[in-house]
């Protein structure tokens, strides 16, 4: 699927971060996992990618978002692309060591399966330990070790949403002390601020313009979104929690975003964002105004409190909600 392609040389990591959106840290980390995809080198010992290896981030690129894990989409890339002469000659490094692949009359070679659940939960109860003790370099390992070799998004939800959902239900049940539950929240908050700056949050379609309403302080849920919008291929202006309406309708009105993602986390601050749904997209605005997604967690856990919000559900799910925008925003006529 791979072998018609230009095999020159000619794209510098930049040029191939434009083309696929994927961050250049993840693609040199696949490169050095598993070597793939497998760039040449200039006189300068700066790499350079050809337009099959631009293909071919852009493929694994496609399967880690469709959920499956970055080991599971080189094993079946291997397989696919088994008889092309510049796949490597081994198999997936470290997951464990693996003898040269097969040759003609070789006991053929088991493909390391995908990564069980049972090993995100895991991580999650690691994850816990290390924040119950206030311990952040193990807890950072934990999560460099993961995110190195799944999907940013599957460690997102797999890891850091149970892991936070996890420790608030200890809290409530006085399991833990409110303590690792601030400590824990301003860690993950931390971690994910830190991935969505990375994941190029300024490229895309869009805009999408992303909110937290006035009086509502919780910013994790919103972030995570953001996160997982921004790798989906949209354009994210991200103003944070506690915008007043009248700052969110100045900066509709300025930046025109094809759509309005707000966020209220608790039942005092959703008629807040029901009234700035109001204010952002009047019944009879039409295609004028921008679409208003909105999330929290309160419109989960108390779902009848959606019925008076003329807006777009996202819910919690960062796939669903990068699935929902971009229906959303294809559904628009041309030129909107």
């Amino acid at each position: 699927m791979f072998d018609r392609l230009h095999t020159e040389p000619v794209y510098n990591t930049r040029a191939v971060v434009q083309r696929t959106g994927v961050p250049a840290d993840t693609f040199r980390a696949w490169e050095r996992r598993y070597h793939l995809p497998a760039p040449c080198r200039s006189g300068g010992n700066q790499r350079l990618y050809c337009d099959r290896d631009v293909a071919i981030i852009a493929w694994l690129r496609d399967q880690t978002r469709n959920g499956m894990t970055i080991s599971h989409a080189v094993t079946l890339f291997l397989t696919l692309d088994r008889d092309d002469p510049r796949t490597p000659e081994y198999g997936v490094r470290g997951t464990p060591e693996r003898e040269p692949a097969a040759r003609v009359g070789d006991a053929p070679h088991e493909s390391p399966a995908p990564e069980p659940r049972v090993s995100f939960y895991q991580t999650c109860l690691d994850l816990i330990e290390a924040l119950r003790r206030f311990d952040a370099p193990i807890a950072e390992k934990i999560l460099e070790e993961k995110i190195a070799f799944s999907s940013v998004e599957t460690v997102c939800h797999e890891v850091l949403r149970p892991t936070m959902n996890e420790i608030r239900r200890r809290l409530s049940h006085g399991a833990l002390p409110a303590s690792v539950e601030r400590f824990s929240h301003a860690y993950l908050q931390r971690k994910v601020s830190a991935l969505f700056n990375l994941s190029h949050p300024e490229i895309g379609r869009g805009p999408v313009l992303a909110a937290g309403v006035e009086g509502d302080h919780e910013e994790l849920e919103l972030l995570y979104l953001s996160l997982f919008l921004s790798r989906g291929g949209f354009a994210v202006v991200y103003l944070g929690p506690d915008v007043a309406t009248s700052d969110l309708e100045q900066v509709t009105a300025s930046i025109q975003p094809v759509l309005v993602l707000l966020n209220a986390s608790s039942e005092a601050t959703a008629p807040v964002l029901e009234d700035a749904v109001r204010k952002l997209h009047p019944p009879d605005a039409g295609d004028s105004a921008p679409m208003v997604g909105y999330t929290g967690e309160v419109f989960d856990r108390m779902p009848t409190m959606r019925r008076t919000i003329d807006a777009h559900f996202f819910g919690g799910d960062g796939y669903h909600a990068t699935s929902a925008c971009d229906r959303l925003v294809s559904s628009l006529r041309p030129g909107r």
